[in-house]
């Protein structure tokens, strides 16, 4: 890892030989030195309502902090039966949440922030929240953090939607600091008007899962430049 220069207690960010920037210092063949490109802990992707269509960012190379969580599941919705009692439907599972420190390469990079799933209404189910990801310019590499499930109208008890999961392929890892499934969905209540509470976050306060009745939270897109490596 390329270290840092000090002159006394002075951070020295730029190094010149001549009237020349210098980009690197070696010590025989090991890197010690190189400028940072960005100050670090500088935010480049900060997304958190869903992206409408793949975005894209120009890197260069260093160590990120990466966050994703998926979008909230969409409850089941309601019946109403003869007597006027209502029956609430499964409500949407919560998205899962994926917190890495990346070493990333110069290059472009793609992403998408997840989507919560449509609200439940009366005689009709919600839809699942879609993933969040972040991946390189030809999709070798990638980082998913999964949508909840939706609650299914007309279902049984048992039926619950499951939590958003998480993947990272192809990445060079520095650091997991957070890889966790979304929470399911709650089961069908009987004879109640409430609202059945969706899935709890796993990463305050994104991808909540909705009610039975209620729409859940959008995901999370954060890409954080941490240090040079």
């Amino acid at each position: 890892m390329a270290g840092k220069i000090y002159k006394g207690s002075q951070l020295i960010k730029k190094v010149y030989k001549g009237g020349q920037e210098v980009k690197r210092i070696y010590k025989g063949s090991t890197l010690i030195w190189m400028p940072d490109p960005y100050n670090p802990n500088t935010v480049l992707v900060n997304l958190s309502a869903a992206s409408g269509a793949e975005q894209s960012v120009s890197l260069a190379e260093g160590v990120y902090k990466l966050e994703l969580v998926g979008g909230g599941g969409g409850g089941g919705g309601y019946f109403v039966d003869a007597k006027g009692r209502h029956i609430q439907y499964a409500s949407g599972a919560s998205g899962g949440a994926l917190v890495v420190e990346l070493k990333l390469s110069a290059g472009t990079y793609k992403y998408w922030c997840g989507a919560a799933g449509n609200a439940g209404a009366q005689n009709v189910s919600g839809t699942a929240g879609t993933a969040s990801y972040f991946k390189n310019a030809d999709g070798s590499a990638q980082a998913t953090a999964g949508g909840g499930g939706n609650g299914i109208w007309a279902t049984d008890f048992s039926v619950i939607p499951s939590g958003g999961t998480v993947t990272v392929l192809g990445f060079n890892v520095a650091a997991t600091l957070l890889s966790k499934q979304g929470n399911p969905g709650n089961p069908r209540v009987q004879y109640s008007s409430d609202d059945t509470p969706g899935g709890a976050s796993v990463y305050e306060p994104y991808g909540k899962g909705g009610g039975s009745k209620s729409v859940g939270a959008a995901g999370l897109c954060r890409l954080t430049y941490l240090r040079a490596f």
